[in-house]
């Protein structure tokens, strides 16, 4: 007769872990459709493209992390002027004390091409730059058929954003990376609930190689 209940038992348990897998897999394909709004933008081939898709004018920001360094360039597009300014700062990670700045200088894009405002002779790094979203198709991400290494479609304590995670072999990225071909790397595309709830663009995607050290974060918002 103690039988009954133990079967009964171990009957919801297996109801409750097909109901967390069907959780994972709708979330997963929310995700994928939320991300879906991606598709205009990445790729997007000139950076002044992207005032067809924000009219009101747009923000993007993206660090690049190697062992010892990080290298910010944010840029704002302004709608009245369809003027393209910003910046980029490069500092030096020191342990024990204060970063060391080697670079903040004002830059603006015009003709295809980063200038300094001070007419000072541009850095190699800006001669040939392009921001993910310029060489990235994000069809490449949305097409993944495989388990996704993370997700997250719900609200946590303290933050708004939800994510989706993948582990990755791509050519494209790992140049962009700048590790070597057939390393696999890890991408993470996210969003924001808040900024959803008002109709504001909000997303950004990281793609990282923790044991090289190579780590690359864009974001892209409407202003």
């Amino acid at each position: 007769m103690k039988k009954f209940p133990i079967l009964i038992c171990l009957l919801v348990l297996i109801g409750l872990g097909v109901g967390c897998n069907l959780n994972k897999k709708d979330d997963y394909q929310v995700l994928k459709d939320k991300f879906r709004v991606l598709k205009p933008i990445y790729p997007t081939d000139k950076i002044e493209g992207l005032f067809t898709r924000f009219p009101k004018g747009f923000k993007i920001s993206q660090i690049r992390g190697e062992r010892g360094a990080i290298i910010e360039i944010e840029l704002h597009g302004d709608p009245q002027t369809k003027k393209i300014t910003g910046h980029i700062m490069e500092k030096k990670l020191r342990s024990g004390e204060p970063d060391l700045e080697v670079l903040n200088k004002e830059i603006y894009y015009q003709d295809g091409e980063f200038r300094y405002v001070d007419n000072g002779e541009v850095p190699d790094l800006l001669k040939d730059f392009k921001f993910l979203f310029q060489v990235y198709d994000i069809d490449n991400f949305l097409s993944i058929e495989s388990e996704p290494v993370a997700l997250r479609n719900w609200r946590t304590a303290g933050t708004s954003d939800y994510s989706l995670v993948h582990d990755v072999s791509d050519d494209l990225l790992a140049d962009y990376v700048k590790v070597p071909r057939g390393t696999e790397l890890r991408i993470s595309v996210s969003g924001d609930f808040d900024a959803d709830a008002k109709g504001n663009f909000k997303k950004y995607i990281r793609v990282w190689n923790v044991d090289l050290g190579k780590s690359v974060f864009e974001i892209i918002l409407e202003e």
